[in-house]
């Protein structure tokens, strides 16, 4: 699934329309956000949504219209406003330079920190008739189609509240009636490292009274794929003896992230062929569409981004 890259767009009140003019021409090329389209929540400070915003998109477009008039080193020159400088430079500053992308006026001279000199921006003929914007930004739209597809995919960055509402999801999925596809476990089994953190998030969500345990996925240089039957992978010979306990009769095995879902199709038919009487479905919060048939639960499908959990330290 190719990743339709997140494009924010930001302008003051004055510029709205040519920003509009922008997002008409890219909209079939990104994932377009126009600050004007409730990007600002009502309780939130300004800088919190954008700091969200921020985190989610793979570059960033300012259109800087001469708003206000400013007196710098006694000469008077047009301005761009404030807020919209603050934004350029926020996006500047955490994804870097050339996914923060100046579009305005030809000719406009506008007075913008000296930082930013020497940074070609895109021009665009602000024409007399407003109803011409669209074809007046087609140029522009097109220097930044070419920019923005030379620009390689960041990773998808997933904060703790995502990762908590995927966990969530995949709740509602195995709560469901056994005719619907649900599954009632009694234990839950966390592939090492990441799964653990699910498989405790999936506990919590129960009511705290599921067991979780750690099924270790040796990925040693010395096997050519990942281990997890004794006696090579001697920790795993402990958890067969937990969970082949008379009390466990339906077996969660999870993960957070596949790429291709060996692993977690791995763990599950370890288990299954250590624990024949024991009934094992395997779920994910992350897995590709191709790694989809081997996994019974998913909660997000996975473009071709890679993926940066909120527990990444932990992941490294």
């Amino acid at each position: 699934m190719p990743h339709k890259p997140r494009l924010f767009i930001g302008s003051s009140t004055e510029g709205l329309e040519v920003a509009r003019a922008i997002q008409f021409h890219l909209q079939r090329d990104a994932e377009t956000v126009l600050w004007a389209d409730n990007v600002f929540a009502p309780t939130d400070y300004a800088l919190e949504s954008l700091e969200r915003e921020l985190q989610a998109a793979d570059c960033g477009v300012f259109v800087l219209t001469p708003d206000d008039l400013v007196r710098s080193r006694g000469a008077q020159r047009k301005s761009p406003r404030d807020n919209v400088v603050l934004e350029l430079g926020l996006f500047a500053g955490k994804l870097g330079r050339r996914r923060a992308v100046v579009v305005q006026p030809r000719g406009s001279n506008l007075k913008i920190p000296s930082d930013w000199l020497g940074i070609n921006p895109v021009d665009y003929d602000h024409p007399e008739d407003p109803t011409k914007l669209i074809t007046a930004t087609a140029s522009a739209a097109t220097q930044l189609r070419l920019h923005l597809n030379g620009l390689p995919a960041r990773p998808l960055h997933v904060t703790w509240d995502e990762t908590c509402a995927l966990v969530r999801k995949l709740a509602g999925m195995l709560r469901r009636s056994p005719s619907n596809g649900g599954f009632s476990f009694d234990v839950l089994v966390g592939l090492s490292r990441g799964g653990v953190i699910v498989a405790d998030l999936l506990s919590r969500i129960y009511g705290g009274n599921t067991p979780v345990i750690c099924l270790w996925a040796d990925r040693h240089s010395a096997y050519p794929q990942t281990t997890f039957a004794p006696p090579d992978n001697w920790v795993n010979q402990y958890v067969l003896s937990a969970l082949a306990s008379e009390r466990v009769r339906n077996i969660l095995v999870v993960d957070d992230i596949t790429r291709q879902g060996r692993t977690l199709a791995g763990a599950k038919d370890f288990l299954v062929s250590a624990l024949p009487d024991k009934t094992v479905k395997s779920a994910i919060l992350f897995a590709p569409p191709e790694a989809r048939e081997r996994i019974d639960y998913v909660a997000r499908i996975l473009d071709t981004r890679q993926v940066q959990t909120s527990f990444a330290l932990v992941d490294d």
